[in-house]
């Protein structure tokens, strides 16, 4: 399963990187090169998500619902629905800025703490999400080419599906028995125990850092009626 998800996104990048070799065309001219790519990556995060344990490890059901989304986008594209270039713009738009969100918060901010795998995955989820975002206005600024942006988009999409794949450990434990179903229990739960203490390490000094400001608030309340006290002495 992870060498088929890294060979589909292999293929999602070529694809991206056709339509940008063809920018001057209209989007009709590889709809059907595009719609098949997301139809395939579709069915094979399906896949992914129906016989590996990545849905575990994650501990969400962010990638099924990925792949789903993917293949309504490939039957969209395949059925002729989604063929203006403003509607292929909306769709790759609200496609690439959920995978870039769902990146982006899944990571967190805290960059000191996180590691430079997770701050990578953080740096890419937000290229997805400007890219989404530009590609709703893209008429209004620079105006470049819709094919152009889709194949940077799907290029984006499948870079981001091949790190995923990377994540890909071992089977569904439906497909394990003995050894091999207790040492995948054993990675499952401490991948889990190693999430809890990193979230607990981001809380601790969340919570330090707001002990620190209500401190200096203190002081400073502190010091201002101190001030306050002398000038009236003074005045008196």
């Amino acid at each position: 399963m992870r060498t088929i998800m890294m060979l589909a996104s292999i293929a999602m990048v070529g694809v991206g990187t056709f339509c940008i070799a063809n920018a001057s065309a209209a989007f009709a001219s590889t709809a059907f090169v595009v719609g098949i790519a997301m139809l395939v990556i579709g069915v094979v995060e399906m896949l992914v998500s129906r016989n590996t344990s990545i849905n575990e490890d994650r501990g969400d059901m962010t990638f099924p619902v990925g792949g789903m989304l993917m293949i309504l986008v490939g039957v969209a594209v395949l059925s002729g629905v989604v063929s203006e270039d403003i509607t292929v713009a909306a769709v790759f738009a609200v496609v690439l800025a959920r995978d870039g969100f769902i990146d982006m918060f899944s990571v967190g901010t805290d960059f000191a703490d996180n590691t430079k795998e997770e701050n990578g995955i953080f740096g890419l989820g937000m290229l997805c999400a400007i890219l989404g975002f530009y590609l709703i206005f893209n008429s209004m600024l620079l105006n470049l080419a819709t094919q152009m942006l889709v194949g940077i988009a799907i290029i984006l999409m499948g870079v981001r599906r091949f790190v995923a794949a990377l994540d890909i450990k071992y089977s569904h434990q439906g497909f394990l028995t003995g050894n091999e179903e207790r040492l995948a229990d054993a990675q499952m739960e401490e991948k889990r125990a190693m999430a809890k203490a990193k979230e607990g390490i981001r809380e601790s000094k969340e919570a330090q850092r707001r002990i620190e400001k209500i401190k200096q608030d203190i002081a400073n309340e502190r010091r201002t009626m101190n001030d306050t006290t002398m000038r009236k002495r003074m005045g008196e």
